[in-house]
Parts: structure tokens; C-alpha cells; sequence
């Protein structure tokens, strides 16, 4: 990677991309050049050389354009998808169809079909002229090609499509309350206020039909003539189930204008199995390729060997192994069928038995199930053409793990050694630390894998100049989960690093796409409480910002007013009683919100009501424009929330939504085709529900969930093989083959899947072969994800915990392959297993010193910052047990350290605080953030005493200071006022919260008494090195005031003392007469601060041990060092003389607290981080008390309290 940037590599890749598509030598069977004669239409000719049965041909078959006899059907395998494309290429170019006919290539994913499209394009240069259907859609184009005239374009067109199905039950179930037969299925639909229980059945049941017709066609068509009928392999226990289900099939083809999938199969085959086919062929395609695929449901396989009896069909599928393995088991299914054989049962079959490779009997079972149905389709064996056989262990030098385990599987060896090989010398391989083909990385969350991945990634670029972006795929167990991590580890540029380019594909419309995204959330507003976090939320948005002409820097502004006028939710009082039956209750509404707001711009700054309304000032300040825009944004919101909030017919939804869109979108060109894909949705509903004649609204709950479920399709995504680095979903029939293939979130509860069938899925009660099995799916995916890492594979899972690192399990065919590691290979230099040593744990965090030390060759980072980080805390020597985090701060001291009053008297009150905060940039939340989407019911202490402050602040500025002021009509003024800010709680609470916080006011009021004019000063002092500078406000002549409205604390002596220290300095310093004192008044008592006569000495300390407090945290707790000084103070006023055992024990007694009063500085989070594993007590004991003498004693010799 030294050598080139990974940003001009996409380039590079599409122009060597276009180089290889001019090639002429890439078809790997030159095909023959025919020594003249007439050319004969390509379905009449012989395209590949037969083999003998499906165990046979290591050889590829030559392709002839000579005309010998036909064989309609072939099944092509090999155990490498490239070799398949290149003979499928080689065949068409052999014989080609003429420009105006499509080839038919059936594959099964949108994967394949883009992989699939650029191997034709790589060999012919071009890819035009092909069809690439899904089976179903395949399906309905053959009924259409052979007269059926009711066949719809695709399966999703079809009455007995999934939407088409889900939509028609829907409307069907109407009368299922007052129908007996439904019953069982009718409970379910009790207490269903907003039909999204009947919307989740219909869809679930419209899935489980889908499935029907593919995999039990025969009960449907039972079901068609006899509602009774129950298929043989169902239990009488599920005749309930069974009954109902054929009731409600009936229906469902009674009412339908064309034959379900199942009947239209069904009579399919019938008639390309009874007609005539030479007279079929005139209207069928000239040949039908199905390339790719890994299963298929038996009736498709019937489907296909009937066809072929007309025209040419050819299956391309992988084989994992070139021997012959339907008889293969797993040691576990074997073991059961000798247990059986044992006691009596089992079968004939069941007597031959073999285990051969571990890895294939125990993950193949899908693909030996499909293997088999395959045979039953050919008994005589002649359709089997096996291709080349590609040993990727090759000859000569040593093969590596990877290629090892895929040759064992492809000759079947077995990995179990014998008892001739136990007893002598074990001759398994060693796997050297040198082999990295195959490399489990057990992480502490998804983001460490990703992480843990970029550097695998560009460690393979580094180490194979040859190797592109192209070349890499990586696979996540849940695009949706992994999504954010990838952009955050991949997206962001890091200094020394190269961006690696990459693409995320398989993300749904839902997921992916802005004006998507801004519908459903804007769906889900309207439909809630209008919520304040939520409605701003929808701004997050750039496509709805566009439109309301809101930048992403205005977004703190709008959620500060929002905060400042308290708007907690709903629209206004009339919404509320409307729509939630409340009483009609204006306050913490978006009206009285943004009311103020409007105000506050209009009047200014303003202390009464404006026509009942209170302006909030701070709105005078703020740009116009974006208050114009924010208005513009809550009115239009609030509008249009009735015609997104009521129920409405499908017709009507559409264009309710169209017009949302127009309303609140500014898209983007980009935009427009994730907006044709919504504009689909709603169109397809709209025809759904015609189609099923609903004709009654539906609420929107039930849109959301249609709207959630149809846009959640991940087949609309993109950025599956872009010439970039391929993050896409693991998902079945998805495997191609990669030079390096990644496989992240292998955690036992991620993967494999678990089938969670329906109570009432009648596919489950009673299995059969060829069935789909979300397990059986993920275990042969994950076979054909080894199979298909054609130089390396890495696979990472999340082992460990994030919070207290306890091991968690790998999923099970992880855990399968390490034992089969185990056995197959010698750990280097050892006689153990190799499979505990592929695995590398880790670390929970990337800046690890192992990572750049080099103690772990398998441990290693390309992040420079990383790097700086690990190494500032290594090379800090712990002479002695000290704070972890102190290793982190720099120790230089700045040339000049300036400062205002405020920040060294903060830095006094907690100086864990200030040197994380300060000298670390980290910032402890220390209070649970407010629940901005709730009105007040009662006020917490810090909003309690906040209020009480701006209270007492009116009285004393107005100058009421007589306990029975202010009036009646003054406390009512300003109980309106209050009310009309929102400070208080809402109705009774916030006037009797109001009445009780008026009179501790008021008697502090009193107490204070007349206050003189106090002024504003500035302050500026300085020494060697610093430099205090600021404004003190609150000054008289003689001193200051200062008050707060709650009981004194320990905080507030510090403060004023800090405030009182810098003032008097300042006076001695301007050489002006007299000292200036300060009073404190509390609720609780009134403290006297005398001038100190060594201030200027006393200030240069406080600035010294800030100085010192920002290089370390300094073991100074506030509480307990105030009650040690006050101790020391009391005894020595008393007869008592204090002892270190007495004092200590008044130390220890304030650190821990009790049962009545808690430890304050042993719960603080700053100092719990900063001294966190030690005793901060016993480690810095002898500090501590200096420290606490050092802040304390002057402030308590200075102290008087009144």
C-alpha cells in the first residue's frame, strides 16, 4: 500500500476492466471452426460433449458448432462459478440466437445477475441481448409464451403475488368474526383499534401461501377440489389449522381472474409432458439457461425436465465436491440412523451410509438435498456434463490452509484420522504462522470489526500490488446494523491512511434513500404527540431542510428555542382535546412556542405578558430568516398532520402522500429515483386494493407498516460489484468468488438464522425434501462462502464484551470449521490442533500498545493517531500508583496561562472536574438530560433553585423586601407570567409549586433587606507566567453580594471565596484604601467573608495549584476537605486536642458518608474516573490534607457565619 492511493484505483480498475473485454484469447474452449456446410438453428444443435453420469468428466467438454444429436437436458457442475461463466460464454458464442431473440438465463438473485452480466461482458465484450428472470417471473413468461393470456409480466404483478395476496386477504377478513370456520385465526383480530394486527396477518398469511405454491402445490390443488382434503404427512392435530387455511384458498381462487402460481406450474408441465414437442418449440424460447443457482423447489426442477423435452435447458450450479455425495451425513445424522437401524426402523437407504468430509456432511446438507432432486429428475443419469475441476491446492509449492480444506472437500478426503494413524506419527501439515489464508478475529463490538477489517484489507493491498478493490468482498450477517460502522470506519479520511474506496449495497430503499426516509418519519410524526425532538428531528434531513431553507448550523439554534420557550408536545389546546380528549391546556404547545418566539422578535425584551403572551428575548437576537423558515416549517407540519393522521381509502393515501412529498421535499437529482420508487409503492397499493375490492379506509398505522414492508426490499439497492470494495449482506445464493472474502458478525446469535415458523404454517408440521429452511440456507452459505475465498478468508464475530469483557460464543459452523482446523492440522511447532491458532483476540480498543510494538506479529495498525496515543501513555513512567488518565495530559506548561475569575474558582470547586474537562476535552454528563418531550409535573432541585433565583433577583431589583410583598395582584402577575414560560408545572401543581417556592423567596428577600447599587467591574491581574482577567458583578463600595436560594454548600463557600480573594487583590493592587468584604445569604444562614490580608500571596496560590492541576488530577475532594479543615478548626476551639487518629477518622467518615448523608466526592463521576481503582485516601493521604488545609483554612479564618 506504500505505493499507491486506493482513491485512483477505481479508475484503474474500470479502464483494466475495459482492456480485458477487447481481449480475444479469454474464451477458455476455443470453439471449433466448421468446415463448411449450412448453419442449423441453435436449438437443433449438440452444444457440449456428453459425460458419464454426474460422478464422472474431469475434463471440460469441447463445444462443436458441428450438428449431432440433441440432448435436452444437461446439468453443468463445478466447484468454481468462473469456469461455469466461461462455458456458458463459450456456448453462447458457439451458437448464437438471433438478434431479435433474448437468451434466457434464469438466475435467482440480483447479485448473480450482476455478476453473471459482467463475466458475458469480460468474454464477449459486450453483454446485450439476454433475459435474466427470477424462476417466477419465468414461470409466468412460459404460461404466456404457450397462450395463457391471464399471465401477468412478474410474479409481483400476479393475484397470487405476495402485495397482490396480502391485500386480498385483508379485505376478505371483514366477516372472519362471524364465520365459525375462521375462528381460530378471527381471535387474534380481537381488540385491533387501528387494523395493524389484521394488516400482520394478512401478511404473514399471504408469505405462507407464496411458499405454498412453490413448495406444496399439491395441497393447494387438493385444497381447489376438496376444502377437506389433508395432505397424508399432517397430523390430525393440525386438521383445525388445515381447514380454515383451505377455506381461505378457495376464496382467494374463486375470486381471481387468472390460476394461482401452483395451478399454472401444475399445468404447465402437463402440457409440455403430454404435447406435442415439436409444436411446443415454435413458442418457447430457443434454449433456457438456469445458471447459479444453489436449490430449487422440486416442482420448478419438474418444471424445467418437462421443458426440456422441447427445447434445450441447461443448469449451471456449483458443486462443492466432484465426487458422488447424496449419501453423505455428518457424524450426528449418521449416529441418529444407526440408533434407528439399531432399534428396528429406518429403511433400506438408510444401511449404506457415509461420513466422508466433516465440513460437507454437516453444512451441505441443503445442497445434497438439491443434488438429490436433481438425480430424480435425470434416473438415467445422461444429463449430467460436469465442466473442469479446479484443485486449488494445485501442485509444487506447499498449498495454505484455505486451499487445503477446499481440495479435502473437493476429493472428499476425510479429516478423521485412523486408528493406524493415531498409533503412528501424526502426518498432519503444520499450519504456519506465516499461513494467514484463514484468520478468525474475535472483536468487542461491530465497530472494532470493522476497524480490525481495514486493516486486513490494506495489509492484503500492501502485501499484493496485484490485487484491486474489485477483488474484495465483505460480508455482514445485518446490512442494517453494520451499515453505520462501515461509513464510520471506512467513510472517514484519517491522516496517513488511504481511503479505501468501498460501496454499500443491499440497503434497502428504506434504509438508503433521503426522500424515503423523510415520508416514513414524517408519516410517524404526524401520527404521534408531535413530540419536540421529533418534529426538529425531521430537519435533520438536508432534503427537507432544502425545502424550508434551513442550514445544519441553524438545527442548535431551533432546538435552543424549542428548549427556551419549553415546547414539550402537541399542536396546540384544541389538538389536545381534539384528538386526545385532554382539557384545553395551551402550555408546553408548539402554538404557545412559537408565539413567544414571534413575540420576543417583535417586542424585544420584555418582562410581562404581550397580550397574554410571554416574548422570549433571546428571539430578538436570532436570524429572522431562520425564524421565518422554522415557522414556516411548524405550520406546514401542523397542516398537513389531519390528511396524514386520518384514515383514508388506498387511492386517497397515494395522494395525500405525493402531495407530503411536494410539500416537504426539495430532492435532489440524485433523489428521483428513490422518489419513483416510493411513487410505485403508492401506486401498487392504489391497484392492490382495487384489484381486492377494498373499499373502506384504512388507518395510518396500517399505511406505515404497508409502506415499511414494501420499501424494506433490498433488492432495490445497489453497489454490488462497482469496481469498488463490495460490503453487502450474507444472503443465500449470493456467493461469488473474491481473491479475499471477509465475513463479519459470526456471533452465535447472529447467524445462522433461526426458523421461527407461524403456529399455523403447515410447511413445518410436516417437512420435506427440497423445503427452504432459514438454518439449512445460512449453513450452505456459509460451505459456499469457504468455497468461494479464493486466495483468503477472514471472518470476525463479536467474542467478547464491550462492558465487561466475558467471552461469548462464535456461531456454530465457526466453531465447525476451527474443529475441523483442529483436525486436519498441527499447530507450528506443537503436536495440538491448529484450530485455536487462526483465531486472534482483539483488543477492546484500537490504540493498544500491541498494535505498534510488534510482540505480536498478528497484532498490527495502520493508524498514525492511533500510534501517537498509544505511545504518549507508554512512555510515561508510574513511579508510583497514579491516575490512569493522567498519563494522557501533556506536561508542558503553557508560556502564559490566562485565566478568568470563573475558571479558577470552577477549577477549586472539583479539580478532577476541570482537568478532565480542560486539559482532557472530556466532557461527564452529570445530569440525565431532560426529557424534552414531556410537560412538567413537579420541578428537580436544580430547576427548583433556578427559579427561585430569577425570583429573588425581581424582588430585590424591584425593591419589595417586606415579607408580605409583593402583592396579591403582583404574585398573580407573576404567576401568569411564570405559567405563560412554561417554568412551571402544568395546572394545580405549578400554582401550588409556585405558593410554597414564593415564600422561601420572600423570607430571604426579607432578610437581605434594601440593597445597594451594585455595579460591574473589570479585573485585571497578572504575575510570572499568568494573568487573571474578567468581569465581577455584583459590587458595592464596601464589598460584594452574592445569595443563592437553597441551603449553603460547600461549592458556594469556594466561589465567593475565589470571587472575594481576586477583588481584594485588585484593590491592593490599584492602591486604593479600605478592604471589601462579602456577604453570602442562604436560606439557611448568612456568611461574612473579612478581607484577607495576604490576597495578592493567596491568589498567586490559587493560580499555582491551578497550574499544577493541569498537568495531573490533584487529590483534592471538596466536601471531605472541607469537613477535614472544619474539623481541625473545631478542636482547636475546643479542649480537645486533635489527633492524626481523629482527624483521619473525620477524613474518612466525609469520603464514604452514611446511612443519612452520602460520600458526595466518592460518587462524583470526574473523581471516581480520575482515581478509579485506587484509594485515593490511602494512596494520597498526606497531599490530601495539605491540599485541604491549603484551600480551607484561609477561608474558614476568614469566615464569620450570621
Amino acid at each position: 500500500m506504500t505505493a499507491f492511493d486506493l482513491d485512483l484505483l477505481t479508475a484503474s480498475t474500470r479502464r483494466d476492466r475495459t482492456r480485458e473485454l477487447t481481449s480475444a484469447d479469454k474464451l477458455p474452449f476455443e470453439p471449433a471452426r466448421a468446415g463448411g456446410g449450412p448453419q442449423h438453428p441453435a436449438q437443433d444443435r449438440e452444444l457440449c460433449e456428453p459425460a458419464n453420469g454426474p460422478s464422472g468428466g474431469r475434463k471440460p467438454p469441447v463445444v462443436s458448432r458441428r450438428t449431432v444429436k440433441q440432448r435436452r437436458l444437461s446439468f453443468h457442475t463445478s466447484n468454481r462459478l468462473d469456469v461455469l461463466a466461461q462455458h456458458l460464454a463459450a456456448r453462447l458464442a458457439a451458437a448464437p440466437l438471433p438478434p431479435w431473440q433474448d437468451e434466457i438465463l434464469v438466475v435467482q438473485s440480483q447479485g448473480m445477475r450482476r455478476w453473471l452480466s459482467l463475466a458475458l461482458a469480460t468474454q464477449h465484450g459486450v453483454c446485450a441481448g439476454t433475459a435474466m428472470p427470477f424462476p417466477q417471473t419465468f414461470v409466468h413468461s412460459l404460461a404466456a409464451r404457450l397462450g395463457d393470456g391471464t399471465a401477468p409480466a412478474s410474479h409481483d404483478a400476479s393475484a397470487f403475488g405476495r402485495g397482490a395476496l396480502t391485500w386480498r386477504i385483508f379485505a376478505g377478513m371483514t366477516d372472519w368474526p362471524n364465520d365459525p370456520a375462521f375462528a381460530p385465526a378471527a381471535r387474534y383480530l380481537e381488540e385491533d383499534r387501528d387494523g395493524r394486527k389484521r394488516y400482520q396477518l394478512a401478511r404473514r398469511l399471504a408469505d405462507l401461501f407464496d411458499n405454498y405454491q412453490l413448495f406444496r402445490p399439491d395441497m393447494l390443488l387438493a385444497w381447489e377440489k376438496d376444502p377437506a382434503a389433508l395432505p397424508a404427512s399432517l397430523v390430525e392435530d393440525h386438521a383445525g389449522t388445515a381447514a380454515w387455511q383451505a377455506r381461505l384458498w378457495r376464496r382467494l381462487v374463486e375470486s381471481a381472474e387468472e390460476p394461482s402460481l401452483a395451478a399454472r406450474m401444475t399445468s404447465l408441465i402437463e402440457k409440455l409432458e403430454t404435447d406435442d414437442p415439436d409444436r411446443l418449440a415454435g413458442s418457447l424460447p430457443p434454449r433456457v439457461t438456469v445458471f447459479g443457482v444453489s436449490t430449487l423447489a422440486p416442482v420448478f426442477i419438474r418444471l424445467l425436465s418437462a421443458l426440456a423435452r422441447s427445447v434445450p435447458v441447461a443448469l449451471y450450479f456449483v458443486s462443492p465436491t466432484r465426487e458422488y455425495w447424496a449419501d453423505i451425513r455428518s457424524r450426528r445424522e449418521a449416529d441418529r440412523i444407526r440408533e434407528r437401524l439399531a432399534a428396528g426402523g429406518g429403511s433400506d437407504e438408510d444401511a449404506h451410509v457415509e461420513e466422508g468430509h466433516s465440513l460437507l456432511a454437516s453444512l451441505g446438507a441443503q445442497g445434497r438435498d438439491f443434488f438429490s432432486l436433481l438425480q430424480d429428475a435425470d434416473p438415467d443419469g445422461t444429463a449430467w456434463q460436469p465442466l473442469e475441476f479446479v484443485d486449488p491446492a494445485g501442485s509444487g509449492t506447499p498449498a495454505s490452509a484455505l486451499h487445503t480444506v477446499q481440495s479435502d472437500i473437493l476429493d472428499l478426503r476425510g479429516t478423521e484420522p485412523s486408528d493406524e494413524a493415531q498409533a503412528a506419527e501424526d502426518e498432519r501439515p503444520a499450519l504456519t504462522v506465516n499461513d494467514d489464508s484463514i484468520v478468525v478475529d474475535c472483536c468487542h463490538s461491530p465497530m472494532r470489526e470493522m476497524e480490525v477489517l481495514r486493516d486486513r484489507i490494506l495489509d492484503a493491498f500492501e502485501r499484493d500490488p496485484d490485487l484491486r478493490p474489485d477483488d474484495v468482498l465483505v460480508l455482514v450477517t445485518s446490512i442494517a446494523r453494520y451499515a453505520p460502522y462501515i461509513e464510520a470506519v471506512f467513510g472517514v479520511r484519517e491522516p496517513g491512511i488511504p481511503l479505501i474506496p468501498f460501496s454499500v449495497a443491499d440497503r434497502s430503499p428504506a434504509e438508503d434513500a433521503s426522500p424515503i426516509k423523510a415520508v416514513l418519519r414524517l408519516l410517524e410524526v404526524s401520527a404521534g404527540r408531535f413530540e419536540a425532538g421529533d418534529v426538529i428531528d425531521l430537519l435533520e434531513l438536508d432534503i427537507v431542510r432544502r425545502r424550508f431553507n434551513v442550514g445544519a448550523d441553524d438545527l442548535q439554534l431551533l432546538r435552543g428555542w424549542a428548549e427556551l420557550t419549553k415546547i414539550r408536545w402537541g399542536i396546540d389546546a384544541g389538538w389536545r382535546e381534539r384528538e386526545l380528549g385532554l382539557a384545553r391546556m395551551e402550555a408546553n404547545s408548539w402554538k404557545s412556542g412559537i408565539d413567544r418566539l414571534l413575540m420576543g422578535y417583535a417586542v424585544g425584551d420584555c418582562d410581562s405578558l404581550v397580550g397574554g403572551i410571554a416574548p422570549a428575548a433571546d428571539a430578538a437576537a436570532g436570524d429572522p430568516d431562520v425564524l421565518g423558515s422554522f415557522t414556516a416549517f411548524g405550520e406546514t407540519v401542523f397542516s398537513e398532520q389531519r390528511s396524514l393522521r386520518s384514515a383514508a381509502k388506498p387511492a386517497g393515501w397515494a395522494a395525500n402522500v405525493r402531495r407530503a412529498c411536494d410539500l416537504f421535499l426539495a430532492p435532489a437529482p440524485e433523489d428521483e429515483a428513490a422518489l419513483a420508487i416510493l411513487r410505485a409503492a403508492l401506486d401498487e397499493l392504489a391497484v392492490y386494493a382495487e384489484r381486492a375490492g377494498l373499499d373502506e379506509e384504512i388507518s395510518a398505522a396500517v399505511l406505515r407498516a404497508w409502506l415499511g414492508d414494501a420499501l424494506s426490499d433490498d433488492s432495490k439497492g445497489h453497489g454490488f460489484i462497482d469496481g469498488r470494495v463490495t460490503f453487502c449482506a450474507l444472503k443465500p445464493m449470493r456467493t461469488i468468488p473474491f481473491k479475499m472474502i471477509c465475513v463479519a458478525g459470526l456471533g452465535d446469535r447472529d447467524f445462522p438464522r433461526r426458523d421461527r415458523p407461524a403456529g399455523f404454517d403447515l410447511m413445518a408440521a410436516a417437512p420435506r425434501p427440497g423445503d427452504r429452511s432459514l438454518r439449512s440456507d445460512d449453513r450452505y452459505l456459509f460451505l459456499e462462502t469457504i468455497l468461494a475465498a479464493q486466495e483468503r478468508l477472514v471472518l470476525t464475530y463479536e467474542g467478547r464484551s464491550q462492558t465487561d469483557t466475558n467471552e461469548r460464543a462464535p456461531s456454530v459452523v465457526l466453531s465447525e470449521l476451527l474443529d475441523h482446523l483442529d483436525a486436519r492440522f498441527l499447530h507450528d511447532g506443537s503436536r495440538d490442533g491448529a484450530g485455536a491458532s487462526v483465531v486472534v483476540t482483539q483488543a477492546m480498543h484500537p490504540y493498544d500498545s500491541r498494535y505498534f510494538t510488534g510482540t505480536d506479529p498478528r497484532l498490527f495498525s495502520y493508524s498514525a493517531e492511533y500510534c501517537a496515543v498509544s505511545a504518549a501513555a507508554g512512555d510515561t513512567e508510574l513511579r508510583a500508583p497514579r491516575p490512569a488518565l493522567s498519563v494522557l495530559a501533556t506536561t508542558d506548561e503553557p508560556a502564559q496561562l490566562g485565566l478568568s475569575p470563573i475558571d479558577l474558582a470552577e477549577f477549586w470547586v472539583n479539580p478532577s472536574k476541570a482537568y478532565l474537562e480542560t486539559a482532557l476535552g472530556i466532557v461527564l454528563r452529570e445530569r440525565a438530560e431532560e426529557d424534552e418531550d414531556s410537560e412538567p409535573f413537579e420541578l428537580d432541585n436544580l430547576e427548583r433553585y433556578g427559579l427561585g433565583q430569577r425570583m429573588l433577583g425581581r424582588r430585590l431589583e424591584a425593591g419589595s423586601h417586606e415579607v408580605d410583598a409583593p402583592a396579591k395582584d403582583l404574585q398573580e402577575s407573576e404567576l401568569a407570567w411564570l405559567q405563560a414560560c412554561g417554568e412551571l408545572p402544568v395546572g394545580g401543581f405549578g400554582a401550588a409549586t409556585y405558593a410554597e417556592l414564593a415564600r422561601s423567596v420572600d423570607e430571604l428577600a426579607a432578610r437581605i433587606g434594601d440593597v445597594p447599587a451594585r455595579s460591574t467591574e473589570i479585573i485585571e491581574l497578572s504575575g510570572p507566567g499568568w494573568r487573571v482577567a474578567g468581569a465581577l458583578d455584583g459590587l458595592a463600595e464596601d464589598g460584594q453580594l452574592r445569595y443563592r436560594c437553597a441551603k449553603l454548600k460547600h461549592t458556594d463557600y469556594v466561589r465567593a471565596w475565589v470571587r472575594h480573594v481576586v477583588l481584594n487583590a485588585a484593590t491592593e493592587e490599584d492602591g486604593r484604601s479600605g478592604a471589601r468584604t462579602l456577604l453570602l445569604y442562604g436560606t439557611d444562614a448568612t456568611v461574612f467573608l473579612k478581607p484577607p490580608s495576604r490576597a495578592r500571596t493567596i491568589l498567586e496560590d490559587l493560580v499555582a495549584g491551578y497550574r499544577e492541576g493541569m498537568t495531573r488530577p490533584l487529590p483534592l475532594f471538596p466536601a471531605t476537605a472541607f469537613a477535614y479543615a472544619e474539623e481541625i478548626l473545631k478542636q482547636a476551639a475546643g479542649s480537645a486536642r486533635a489527633t492524626p487518629r481523629s482527624l483521619d477518622h473525620a477524613l474518612r467518615r466525609a469520603w464514604q458518608g452514611n446511612d443519612f448523608t452520602p460520600g458526595l466526592d466518592r460518587d462524583d463521576a470526574h473523581i471516581a474516573l480520575c482515581f478509579r481503582d485506587l484509594d485515593p485516601l490511602e494512596t494520597f493521604g498526606d497531599e490530601a490534607r495539605a491540599l485541604a488545609m491549603r484551600l480551607w483554612l484561609p477561608i474558614l479564618e476568614s469566615s464569620e457565619t450570621r
